[in-house]
């Protein structure tokens, strides 16, 4: 039964919740404490909760591969919403694991770029 956590934390079947609790705003440096959850339901869908309520984007295309967050790997989903289109970017190396969201909004000039440090996962 070892290959069983493996296949499960396979982040493009599985449904991980990624919990954050700094995020890093790529466009100017600020650093802000503040609790965010991302959700990976496989290759689907990511829903990103903040403060100000959750956003459900749809994935387009998946690029790279990581068959296991559990060893260092990084993968790249490109997703859209109403809008707004761009790439959440997961990756670990080490004892760290972030992920990297660029979203351009049609609205809007001054596109979302962040990094949110993650301090714990759960594979559901």
């Amino acid at each position: 039964m070892a290959g069983a956590p493996a296949l499960a934390q396979n982040i493009k079947t599985a449904t991980i919740v990624w919990n954050s609790v700094s995020t890093l705003n790529a466009a100017n440096g600020d650093l802000k404490e503040e609790d965010q959850k991302i959700t990976s339901h496989g290759s689907a869908s990511i829903d990103w909760e903040s403060s100000t309520g959750t956003e459900t984007y749809e994935v387009q295309e998946v690029l790279g591969q990581w068959n296991t967050i559990a060893s260092n790997g990084t993968i790249t989903y490109e997703v859209k919403k109403a809008g707004k289109r761009g790439t959440f970017t997961f990756l670990r190396n080490g004892n760290e694991t972030m992920i990297r969201i660029l979203l351009v909004d049609n609205a809007e000039e001054i596109p979302v770029n962040v990094e949110l440090k993650i301090s714990n996962t759960q594979v559901q």
